[in-house]
């Protein structure tokens, strides 16, 4: 394995949406959900360790209301009425994928993978402010 050194600039490209693909209706949703689920996971553990003094075991029990299915589907409910026309077709599309039907007709889960599509969309386009709105109202 190549020795890469990974600087911003690196990074910045390891994220570039048009890298991945060309155009982002080709993205399978599953593979959205993937992301975002990932992404928010990151989020979600930094938004429970706050300013970073507190104990693991309770940065984690904060944390993981905020990650398990349930949480995710109250924070798409909660960011609803908010998103555009374009995001909720990605709700939409995250709520009929293969991923959210596993589980049968789960509704939390449904809505879990909804939300994490919706944030893997939002993460591959780079689109940070709308990202920071977002979560602003969900961990309100």
């Amino acid at each position: 394995m190549a020795n890469i050194h990974y600087d911003k600039k690196n990074l910045e490209t390891l994220f570039d949406f048009s890298k991945i693909v060309s155009n982002k209706n080709e993205i399978p949703t599953d593979v959205l959900a993937f992301v975002g689920d990932s992404f928010f996971n990151m989020v979600a553990t930094f938004h429970s360790i706050g300013d970073g003094r507190i104990k693991t075991a309770k940065a984690f029990k904060k944390g993981v209301k905020h990650k398990r299915a349930s949480g995710q589907r109250k924070f798409l409910e909660k960011i609803e009425a908010l998103l555009t026309v374009e995001e909720l077709e990605v709700v939409k599309k995250g709520l009929n994928s293969k991923g959210a039907k596993k589980r049968g007709n789960d509704y939390d889960y449904r809505y879990s993978t909804a939300f994490e599509t919706l944030v893997g969309y939002l993460f591959l386009k780079r689109e940070w402010e709308r990202l920071d709105i977002i979560f602003s109202e969900c961990f309100k």
